[in-house]
């Protein structure tokens, strides 16, 4: 079985002058700031958990 995976380029416009996905989307929170403070949590402590979390919930 091959997995496909669908990729859209949300800024990309129907046409000239027409808005993109990205420009009618909710603008929220920049992540930015808050992955430095991740980051430093991480390092500062001896062990660190990851997961892949999409088996857990199938469609």
């Amino acid at each position: 079985m091959t997995l496909l995976c669908i990729v859209y380029n949300c800024s990309a416009r129907a046409r000239k002058g027409s808005p993109s996905l990205n420009d009618c989307l909710i603008k929220g929170n920049s992540l930015t700031e808050k992955l430095d403070d991740v980051l430093l949590k991480l390092k500062s402590n001896e062990l660190a958990f990851s997961a892949v979390t999409s088996k857990t919930f199938p469609r």
